[in-house]
């Protein structure tokens, strides 16, 4: 009964996560995953609550570089809201090659700098 239970506890568990969509994002990193002030992100990044769903980033100093950024990020320069106050932050982002690759509020296009493309807000 008790190994029943058990295996009842963790196939609830997997479905609760999947409907949940688990991590919001395919980046091995955590860049670009939906976060919150209940759901930070993965350690080394910060939040950015003022962007839809909230996004997970960490800070880079040269647009267009991929060298200060996690494998699947890239350094590009954009305006984001930080305490509800458009600002310029240069920020590694999620890579991408096509807008199904990022969340449903974000869209891929090419970095400010660089060829790269980055999930960017809609």
């Amino acid at each position: 009964m008790r190994a029943r239970l058990t295996s009842f506890s963790l196939v609830v568990f997997t479905l609760v996560f999947a409907a949940c969509g688990g991590s919001s994002s395919s980046s091995p990193s955590g860049i670009g995953t939906a976060c919150s002030a209940t759901s930070p992100c993965a350690a080394g990044q910060r939040c950015l609550t003022g962007e839809p769903g909230g996004l997970c980033v960490t800070d880079c100093s040269t647009s267009g570089e991929r060298d200060t950024c996690p494998s699947d990020g890239y350094c590009d320069r954009d305006t984001f809201s930080v305490n509800g106050v458009d600002t310029k932050l240069t920020l590694c982002l999620q890579s991408c090659t096509k807008d199904e690759e990022c969340r449903a509020e974000y869209r891929c296009s090419g970095a400010s700098a660089g060829t790269g493309k980055v999930c960017r807000r809609r």
